[in-house]
């Protein structure tokens, strides 16, 4: 696990540091996996919207839950403890990012 997450947060890394070079990359891998490249255009705007992240934004699955409750896609259910971020934020620590939050849905 601890391995998946560096490659994560390599990645991530990379992304940020090569913004120009991230939409060709992204291109080159659909190609080489039998997929259409993406015009320019879409990737411009795609790539426009993105924030790349380790963060798993806990906070978000606690709203999602609440909307699919809303509309009956699911019933109410327990989420506490779906979260373990210790692996992660240690991997963040030794990069000297802050901390992410399980919103009080798991271990830190």
């Amino acid at each position: 696990v601890r391995a998946l997450l560096q490659g994560l947060q390599d990645s991530v890394d990379w992304l940020k540091a090569n913004p120009g070079a991230a939409p060709g990359a992204v291109n080159a891998q659909l190609v080489a996996t039998g997929a259409k490249p993406l015009s320019d255009q879409v990737l411009a705007r795609s790539f426009a919207e993105i924030t790349f992240s380790t963060d798993p934004l806990a906070e978000t699955l606690k709203t999602a839950l609440a909307h699919a409750v809303a509309v009956g896609t699911v019933r109410q259910a327990s989420i506490d403890g779906i979260y373990d971020l210790r692996l992660l934020n240690d991997l963040r620590a030794q990069s000297g990012a802050a901390p992410v939050s399980s919103a009080g849905l798991g271990k830190e």
